[in-house]
């Protein structure tokens, strides 16, 4: 089952990508902020990364 990460702090936005995702058979490991994305990019090894830009505390345009 393809892995997908995705950072994205409306809630309301995160909990309908991720039973959306869900329901085409991926496991969606979803994040609030960039310093959580960036704990599960290290832990996970997604398949593919859904990011939201505009984060708090570490933005989607800064280096890593």
């Amino acid at each position: 089952m393809p892995t997908v990460l995705l950072l994205e702090d409306a809630p309301a936005v995160r909990e309908g990508l991720c039973l959306g995702l869900g329901r085409h058979g991926h496991d969606v490991e979803p994040a609030a902020d960039g310093e959580r994305g960036l704990a599960l990019l290290g832990a996970r090894r997604p398949d593919l990364v859904l990011l939201d830009v505009m984060l708090p505390s570490i933005d989607g345009f800064g280096p890593v």
